[in-house]
């Protein structure tokens, strides 16, 4: 019992000289640093709670389109950019055509997504509506991974700074701020992919497709039947060029083959007997 005992007290004291003594080594777990530097272990990044269901912030990203049929289309133009200015949103693409007497286009709007329903309502009443769709992703699971891993590439720049102070020589200054960048390149791209994810949740997205209505024509056929008889004649008159084309070196040998007959009946007098 008592060598039990002995052990395990050794056991504490060497743990705890251990734990004491300045190492100068990173783990392998940051950016291969273990076997290449030697700086003082980096303190792992307090791992952030979940919060239950009912407590999440949900981060939706709305699109819809809606196709509507006005009367004017300029007045109609005139008025979504009303809309727009009121709700502070903004136009992001537009573009328009004139096709056969009348006019249509599409419109991309940006609206602040507290303001969506508003906007979608008011854009009802710019003329009929032909359809609408609209779809909600849910991205906050994409978004609280792309935070969480923010925080841990800021919690790691921190320690590297740490690490930088910590430096003894040239070799090893270099080789920490090596990692540094490296770091703050990650840090960089996901604080980017949080931008876009939050300007698109921030920002409800309507593409709206505008069009007059198309006019409708009566005829008579006169104009059409016209028409096709001209093109029947040109067609007609090109055959008969072709034709004259193919044939007028045939009638030219034949002219030949015909003189020389002649020329030689006549030089030796011969006939032909029936």
């Amino acid at each position: 019992m008592k060598k039990i005992i002995l052990a395990l007290v050794f056991v504490i004291l060497l743990a705890g000289c251990i734990s004491e003594e300045k190492t100068w080594e990173v783990t392998k777990g940051t950016d291969r640093t273990s076997e290449e530097l030697q700086v003082p272990a980096a303190t792992a990044a307090p791992v952030t709670a979940i919060p239950e269901e009912e407590s999440i912030d949900r981060k939706v990203i709305t699109t819809s389109q809606i196709e509507i049929e006005v009367n004017d289309f300029d007045k109609a133009m005139a008025k979504i950019n009303t809309v727009v200015e009121n709700y502070d949103g903004y136009i992001a693409d537009s573009s328009s055509r004139i096709e056969d007497n009348y006019k249509e286009g599409w419109i991309t709007l940006r609206i602040p997504e507290e303001y969506f329903s508003n906007v979608f309502e008011e854009l009802k009443t710019l003329g009929k509506v032909k359809s609408t769709d609209t779809n909600r992703e849910d991205v906050t699971k994409r978004y609280m991974d792309l935070e969480s891993r923010l925080n841990n590439k800021k919690a790691e720049e921190k320690r590297y700074l740490e690490i930088l102070e910590e430096a003894k020589n040239v070799e090893e200054i270099l080789k920490v701020e090596s990692y540094l960048s490296r770091t703050r390149e990650e840090i960089e791209r996901l604080q980017g992919e949080i931008n876009y994810l939050r300007n698109r949740i921030n920002y409800s997205t309507i593409t709206i497709y505008l069009s007059e209505p198309k006019p409708i024509s009566y005829e008579w056929g006169i104009k059409r039947a016209i028409e096709t008889g001209i093109q029947a004649f040109m067609a007609t008159i090109r055959a008969i060029i072709i034709g004259i084309f193919v044939f007028i070196p045939l009638i030219i040998l034949a002219a030949v083959l015909y003189f020389i007959y002649k020329a030689v009946k006549k030089k030796t007098g011969f006939k032909i007997r029936k």
